[in-house]
C-alpha cells in the first residue's frame, strides 16, 4: 500500500529536486520548465518549505505541487474554446507531471474499498484523503465505491431468495 510519505519515492523528495531541475532548465533556457518550476518554487518558498524538517517537506511540496495541477487541469477545462491556450497549459502540466504522485489504479482502489468492508461514502472518502492523499481521483473512488455496494448489495439479495 502506498502511503503519503511514498510519494516522494517516485517523484521528488523536497524542493531540493525541483530547485536542480529549474537551474538546469534555466542554463538550457528551457523556457518552459523553467516558467512551470519558478511558480512552483515561488508557492514553496511563500510557505517557507525549506526550513521545515525533511518529512513536512515532502508533505508541503505535494500540497503544492497537487494544487498547481489543479489550477493547470481548471484553466485547461475553462479555456476549452482556445486552442492555443489549451496546448500551453497541456505543455506546462507535462511539465510539472514529473513531480506528481504516481495515481493509484482502478484495481488498487477497488482493492482498499473491499479491504474496508462496507461502510458509507463519507467514511471511504475520508479514509482516501487521510492516507492516500494525491494518488487518486475522488471522482473514480466514488464510482468504486458505488459498483462495490451495489454489488454486496445485490449479493445480499440473492442469499435472502429461495427459489
Amino acid at each position: 500500500e502506498m502511503r503519503i510519505s511514498d510519494w516522494s519515492s517516485d517523484v521528488c523528495s523536497s524542493d531540493l529536486e525541483i530547485k536542480k531541475d529549474f537551474l538546469i532548465a534555466r542554463k538550457d533556457k528551457n523556457e518552459l520548465a523553467k516558467s512551470v518550476l519558478s511558480v512552483i518554487l515561488s508557492e514553496a518558498d511563500k510557505s517557507l518549505i525549506s526550513r521545515l524538517p525533511e518529512n513536512e517537506q515532502q508533505d508541503l511540496m505535494l500540497n503544492v505541487v497537487l494544487k498547481a495541477e489543479k489550477q493547470y487541469i481548471k484553466a485547461i477545462e475553462q479555456f476549452k474554446d482556445k486552442k492555443e491556450l489549451v496546448e500551453g497549459y497541456q505543455k506546462e502540466l507535462e511539465v510539472l507531471s514529473k513531480y506528481l504522485p504516481k495515481q493509484l489504479s482502478d484495481e488498487e482502489i477497488d482493492e482498499i474499498i473491499e479491504e474496508l468492508g462496507e461502510g458509507n461514502m463519507g467514511f471511504v472518502m475520508k479514509h482516501f484523503a487521510q492516507n492516500y492523499k494525491g494518488l487518486y481521483n475522488p471522482l473514480k473512488v466514488r464510482c468504486a465505491f458505488e459498483n462495490y455496494y451495489n454489488r454486496v448489495r445485490y449479493e445480499n439479495c440473492n442469499k435472502d431468495i429461495d427459489y
